[in-house]
């Protein structure tokens, strides 16, 4: 897909918006990145995959999955993405690089930072909303 494509899968719809990767490092160019938003005729924006970018849609989102950590992240960019996006509901994403012993902390801040309801899902479950 390319943003600004459809694309229907029953009841679905699945948006590529967004377009750039997150700035990584200044002397790094920037590559393409889709975001993706998934809905239905009701909630056009129930789940949002951001991929490897900070892409604030214009449109409220249900379910984020946030990217919590990444190579070229720090802790307050992930906290301050989660409240420009301000959903309803976060799930952490890219957070295998992150040591086992130090997920409570960066779970902790992106749930005590942001007014979003914050759940970290157990390895290979489902969420239905």
């Amino acid at each position: 897909m390319r943003v600004g494509d459809e694309l229907t899968v029953g009841a679905l719809t699945i948006r590529a918006v967004g377009g750039r990767h997150a700035v990584i490092h200044p002397e790094i160019p920037v590559i393409d990145n889709i975001s993706y938003l998934v809905g239905d005729g009701e909630h056009p924006a129930r789940l949002m995959h951001p991929g490897d970018a900070l892409f604030v849609p214009d449109e409220p989102v249900d379910v984020l999955a946030t990217p919590a950590a990444a190579p070229w992240m720090k802790i307050s960019e992930a906290v301050d993405y989660l409240r420009a996006v301000a959903p309803q509901r976060a799930v952490p994403i890219h957070h295998g690089i992150i040591a086992p012993e130090a997920r409570g902390i960066y779970f902790g801040r992106l749930s005590e930072m942001t007014t979003t309801d914050f759940q970290v899902l157990p390895e290979e479950s489902a969420v239905t909303f």
